[in-house]
């Protein structure tokens, strides 16, 4: 086109307008947890308040080699009141990371 003397049409770039921040979730960090309130955490993504994506319809026993049994995240225009709703989710139902980290250090990192 530009050979033909037509300038080329250039894209523009918008900024986002909602961010998605979420944790991915072990049977061996999560599956106690997550059978304890598994009915919170639905009716929490029925009222649009995280989004809960379960990959297998029941929550299996940990192996020796996983892979994610589910992903809860938050979504928003505001990163860091995200990141403060979805932590305040995980406390509540009660599942925290391996090793005793802190969730929260994991977003201090982003």
């Amino acid at each position: 086109m530009i050979a033909c003397g037509q300038p080329p049409v250039m894209a523009v770039q918008r900024p986002a307008k909602t961010r998605v921040v979420g944790l991915m979730l072990y049977a061996s960090d999560t599956a106690e947890a997550l059978r304890k309130n598994l009915a919170t955490l639905n009716d929490m993504h029925s009222r649009k308040q995280a989004i809960l994506n379960m990959f297998e319809s029941e929550i299996p026993e940990a192996t020796e080699f996983e892979e994610p049994i589910a992903n809860l995240s938050c979504t928003g225009n505001d990163f860091s009141a995200i990141v403060q709703t979805l932590c305040a989710i995980l406390h509540a139902v009660d599942i925290h990371t391996a090793g005793g980290v802190p969730i929260e250090w994991y977003f201090d990192q982003l």
